[in-house]
């Protein structure tokens, strides 16, 4: 996913803060957060979502609205305490790539927390379906008044609520990354509910997927595939749990 951002553009029109660069800014500031947290400190996998550590440059400290610790480098800083942006949900590498070209996409960002993070399973909409959401209208401004079509309708809802539940809790960002109270002069409802956690913004969807039972497991699915290079086999369960109670028993750190 983020070799993709290579390539990441925006309306600049939309998006003024877009250019070439920030595709890979945002890219090196996500991996170097990785590295720095998992492999340099051996810190508890969980805190990649509950952490105001990050690496900026000059570009993303504009768009963070942060100092830059560096003209000419990246550099490590702490997010304020009282900001929405917390740990990899935060970063612009997932905010927008995990969105529209022109806004927001709660359906985007919480597939991407459902299936990457969690390891849930969610299937494609029916070759029939329109996916296309209506325009904004005074009664229907946010995109979360008009996702609510989607959830109306039976055969959308089931996998709707599973996705866009959780992305509400992104839409304080807009589709590049910027934090925003307000869409199109209505205020942004972020609450949300996560497998029965409720939650109400960004920082507090960082602290639920953090806490959920499900998360350690899938990381160490994901180890594992990469390893094996080909997805686990049935038969291959019991040692994918093994594995996963020996990483919990490890503190959930790596390696383990």
């Amino acid at each position: 996913g983020l070799a993709q951002l290579d390539d990441l553009s925006k309306d600049s029109v939309v998006f003024p803060d877009m250019s070439a660069d920030l595709g890979p800014a945002a890219r090196e500031e996500t991996l170097r957060l990785v590295d720095q947290l998992l492999m340099v400190e051996g810190a508890d996998y969980r805190e990649l979502f509950t952490t105001r550590r990050t690496f900026v440059d000059r570009k993303l400290a504009s768009l963070y609205g942060v100092p830059a610790g560096s003209l000419d480098s990246f550099s490590e800083v702490e997010l304020p305490a009282d900001g929405m942006r917390r740990g990899l949900l935060g970063h612009v590498s997932l905010l927008a790539l995990y969105a529209h070209p022109t806004s927001s996409s709660a359906t985007l960002r919480g597939k991407f927390v459902r299936k990457a993070l969690l390891c849930a399973t969610i299937p494609s909409p029916p070759a029939n379906v329109n996916t296309a959401l209506p325009n904004p209208t005074e009664a229907g401004p946010t995109l979360r008044d008009r996702l609510t079509v989607h959830e109306s309708q039976p055969f959308c809802a089931s996998c709707h609520k599973a996705m866009d539940r959780i992305g509400f809790g992104l839409e304080n960002f807009d589709g590049l990354g910027h934090v925003r109270t307000e869409e199109n002069g209505a205020p942004i409802d972020a609450s949300g509910d996560l497998d029965g956690t409720k939650f109400a913004g960004p920082v507090e969807l960082g602290a639920a997927v953090a806490a959920h039972p499900d998360l350690g497991p899938c990381l160490v699915r994901h180890l594992l595939r990469y390893a094996s290079a080909a997805p686990e086999t049935p038969g291959e369960d019991a040692e994918v749990k093994r594995l996963a109670y020996r990483f919990a028993d490890n503190g959930n750190k790596l390696p383990f």
